[in-house]
């Protein structure tokens, strides 16, 4: 079987946990119910407040959707729990496990040596279970075939401790404000722009900077007057140029 690599997963939360990506999660999908101490919600067994062992990933796609191995691990167990709810248990390679539960049917066999991005199993809703949706476990040592973990075994699988880091992405850079002659980003060998809302010298040459872009010279308008300016240092230029100016030309050339 040919590994999936997995990258950033998607995980939303609803109300006001808002959404993000994590790192090699096993599924993307909606968290229905994190780790942990929970408001009350409905389970088969009736309306429950239990601490929560893992978290509820639902999946918009319904059953079948693959469940894919986080990171490589060997299968200790392929069984029903007690619940008859389908699970999958492995343990991975620093002796923590996971636990992957209310699977449609038994996927991965017991014994299997599986690399990141190999399937585990598919979404299903086995067991104590309201609809179809992975309920992923995290612990900080592996048992054999059904185990009954206690709380301080316990991990948020959503969490650093758990190998879920968050994938913070730089967010792309602001336009230059109101370029009105010239053009954005720079083409080719450079550019030249013109500028009349305020803004400061610092910021146009971090903005060249992250286009690959050197400021070659830049024009600056002080009573009324274009005062010629070569760049020199960032610092050369907040301590001439510190507060916003209302208008400014620019030269770029492409950094070799």
């Amino acid at each position: 079987m040919s590994p999936v690599e997995l990258g950033p997963t998607t995980i939303e939360f609803p109300g006001a946990y808002g959404h993000g990506q994590l790192e090699g999660l096993p599924l993307s999908g909606v968290v229905t119910s994190p780790f942990g101490p929970r408001d009350p919600i409905w389970t088969p067994s009736g309306w429950t407040t239990d601490f929560h062992s893992g978290a509820d990933i639902w999946r918009w796609d319904v059953n079948g959707a693959p469940i894919l191995a986080p990171a490589p691990c060997v299968v200790k167990g392929s069984y029903q729990d007690g619940a008859g709810g389908q699970t999958v248990g492995v343990e991975f390679e620093d002796g923590t496990g996971a636990l992957f539960i209310h699977m449609q049917g038994l996927q991965a066999g017991v014994g299997n040596h599986l690399r990141r991005g190999d399937l585990i199993g598919l979404v299903g809703t086995t067991g104590l279970s309201t609809g179809p949706h992975l309920h992923y476990m995290r612990m900080r040592y592996c048992g054999d075939g059904p185990t009954w973990y206690p709380r301080e075994a316990l991990m948020d699988p959503l969490s650093p401790e758990a190998g879920h880091v968050p994938v913070i992405s730089e967010p792309p850079p602001e336009p230059l404000p109101d370029v009105i002659e010239g053009y954005w980003p720079p083409p080719g060998g450079g550019a030249y722009v013109v500028t009349t809302a305020e803004t400061t010298a610092e910021y146009i040459v971090a903005q060249a900077s992250r286009e690959g872009c050197q400021l070659a010279s830049m024009n600056i308008i002080e009573g009324g007057v274009w005062l010629d300016y070569i760049v020199g240092a960032p610092s050369a230029i907040n301590a001439d140029f510190p507060n916003p100016v209302p208008a400014l030309r620019a030269i770029f050339v492409r950094a070799a």
